[in-house]
């Protein structure tokens, strides 16, 4: 694990740390570039010390399980940790309640400082094919978000317990008034216990009407007794993390 202390975000006008989780063969062979995944609220991915509520997802267990059992690719993780801003920064313009609507400009902090950071300090396969987005809850929502606005950077979108609530679910309306096919990869979930499941049921509704198909572009899952925390995320985080980086998909 490397972790970037106070990476400074122009955009933002704040810094965070970053937390870099390394596959293990990653300083055994010096020619080998990796898939990379960008995960929201970093202090919750590897630490159970940093994470909100004690409870971490263990992502790098998870991977190296996954890697092991050969049902995916080694991939790079990058934490980004959250803020105290974090409703707005992982938020679209704007909720009546919660306001929000700081995600272009972390969509650009993200675009414009991390990725290049990331690809220039590190063996990173940096096409859209090999370069995922993933989150939970606002995360997932911002997720989805930037992955849909850029998919000539992104490629695939983890959505985890998105709460497509946001904004009178102005996500999916817009998705159910597209008339263009975004090609970006995307899963989702949702927990039967208080997690946003209609919501979500409805998205992947939207997205299938406009042209994609569960198993080849889409995975929607739901996720029985799950609920809104972080215990439930961890115990299903391998689903996303080998349904978006299937074993030898990089092709490296």
């Amino acid at each position: 694990m490397v972790q970037v202390s106070d990476f400074a975000s122009p955009q933002l006008g704040n810094s965070r740390a970053l937390r870099i989780y390394l596959p293990p063969s990653y300083g055994e062979n010096a020619l080998k570039r990796y898939p990379v995944l960008y995960m929201h609220d970093g202090q919750n991915l590897f630490d159970a010390a940093t994470s909100a509520f004690g409870t971490e997802w263990q992502v790098d267990e998870n991977i190296d399980a996954a890697v092991g059992g050969g049902a995916m690719d080694e991939v790079l993780v990058v934490g980004i940790d959250n803020t105290a801003n974090r409703i707005w920064e992982y938020t679209p313009c704007c909720d009546p309640t919660y306001g929000g609507g700081g995600a272009d400009t972390y969509e650009r902090f993200l675009i414009d400082s991390v990725k290049p950071f990331i690809d220039h300090s590190f063996r990173t396969l940096p096409g859209k094919d090999t370069t995922a987005i993933m989150g939970s809850s606002l995360g997932g929502l911002v997720s989805f978000y930037i992955a849909r606005r850029n998919p000539a950077v992104f490629g695939k979108a983890g959505c985890m317990s998105s709460s497509f609530w946001w904004n009178n679910q102005a996500l999916t309306v817009a998705v159910e008034q597209s008339t263009e096919h975004v090609p970006v990869a995307i899963y989702l979930d949702a927990g039967t216990d208080n997690d946003g499941l209609p919501e979500t049921t409805r998205m992947d509704r939207a997205l299938a009407a406009d042209g994609y198909a569960q198993g080849r572009d889409l995975d929607f899952i739901t996720a029985q007794g799950g609920s809104h925390n972080e215990a439930s995320w961890a115990a299903r985080v391998a689903i996303p993390l080998t349904w978006l980086f299937p074993w030898q998909s990089a092709g490296n």
